[in-house]
């Protein structure tokens, strides 16, 4: 798992694994998703992108960028 410095809150991943169900199968931006909340994006070592909310229980999204 690589962190990536991000500026653009527009990056849209289409999630195959969520904390929760509505963010799974369809793109979400990483502002819709992080609503306000601090979040930090990685690159993962299938090429998949996560993001999430700090903590070790956070809030997730992982996937393809679309």
């Amino acid at each position: 798992m690589k962190p990536i410095a991000f500026f653009d809150e527009n990056i849209t991943i289409t999630s195959h694994s969520a904390s929760e169900a509505e963010h799974v199968g369809r793109p979400v931006s990483v502002r819709e998703f992080a609503n306000g909340e601090p979040v930090g994006l990685y690159l993962m070592g299938n090429g998949d992108l996560l993001c999430k909310t700090p903590g070790y229980l956070g809030r997730f999204i992982e996937g393809v960028e679309v």
